[in-house]
């Protein structure tokens, strides 16, 4: 958002005390004496965690774009705002749930606070603690987008995936819950990816595949690529697939039901009206979803 803060230093690079403000729309630049820290402003609404100088008690709280307190240092630590709520821990060592005008909500049960957006545009907030001996989280409660306690089936029970999707593995099948669907797909790997609907797993030699779990079917079938990327704009969604041979690295692209439409011997980017962009050995450009080159700007050849 083109706002940064910047511990006070000396010459030699010595900490000094407080913290600058800076605006690298406007140029401006403001001296925060007794903020010692603070998260940088990543949520998008205007707000940045930020702890105050030990003088001031080594508190939490969050500033708002012009360097002003929106929400009084108070809290042992902040996290970053998940839409309209954030994680924080209070002096008492609890942790608990605020909202935007600082309010305390909901005081969890666990230390972990997670934010999943369905492929139905609908939100949850997930209340859990993570075992690392067993790696799996446990799920004390589930939230709807106002705070609502929900009666969901994951309440009570301990996930394997938490932040790709909540998901839970019996042997060989795993249940995702997506929103008000539950999908189980019947696949010996580990879930890397998901999205609208679309599962990217993983299995231990790093090929991976891409599933439609509405569809029931696989849009890219395991062990036939490496790695997969996406990019999506307008509608659309193209995937670029990694490929490993004697002959070097190379990437296919795929439509969005994983048809091939070209191969490439170097990488692809960004997806733009209809255009994603291209680099290989000969150099880089713009190809339509057919698999043509609109622009191309081959690299300057040598003296030779």
């Amino acid at each position: 958002g083109g706002v940064g803060c910047l511990p006070a230093c000396d010459e030699e690079g010595q900490y000094t005390g407080g913290c600058w403000l800076a605006n690298a729309l406007t140029g401006e630049t403001k001296f925060l004496p007794e903020v010692s820290s603070c998260y940088g402003w990543s949520d998008g609404g205007g707000l940045a965690g930020a702890f105050t100088d030990e003088a001031s008690g080594f508190l939490a709280g969050f500033l708002d774009r012009s360097g002003n307190w929106a929400i009084p240092p108070r809290f042992r630590s902040v996290d970053s705002f998940l839409g309209d709520y954030a994680r924080v821990f209070l002096t008492t060592g609890e942790s608990a749930v605020i909202d935007r005008g600082g309010e305390v909500l909901l005081h969890l049960q666990g230390v972990d606070w997670s934010r999943q957006q369905a492929s139905d545009g609908s939100v949850t907030y997930w209340d859990c603690s993570f075992d690392r001996n067993q790696s799996q989280w446990s799920v004390h409660g589930v939230y709807d987008a106002e705070l609502r306690p929900m009666d969901h089936p994951a309440v009570g029970r301990r996930l394997d995936f938490i932040y790709a999707a909540p998901a839970i593995r019996d042997g060989d099948r795993l249940t995702i819950y997506d929103g008000p669907n539950t999908y189980t797909v019947a696949v010996d790997a580990e879930l890397y990816a998901y999205k609208s609907g679309l599962v990217t797993f993983r299995d231990g030699e790093g090929r991976q595949g891409l599933y439609d779990c509405a569809g029931e079917q696989w849009i890219i079938p395991m062990k036939t690529y490496g790695y997969l990327y996406s990019a999506a704009n307008g509608g659309r969604t193209v995937y670029w697939a990694s490929r490993l041979s004697s002959a070097g690295s190379s990437y296919d692209l795929l439509d969005e039901r994983g048809v091939f439409i070209t191969r490439v011997s170097g990488g692809l980017g960004e997806l733009r009206d209809g255009l994603v962009s291209v680099r290989d050995d000969l150099g880089s450009g713009w190809m339509d979803l057919e698999g043509n080159w609109v622009f191309r700007w081959l690299f300057p050849l040598g003296d030779d």
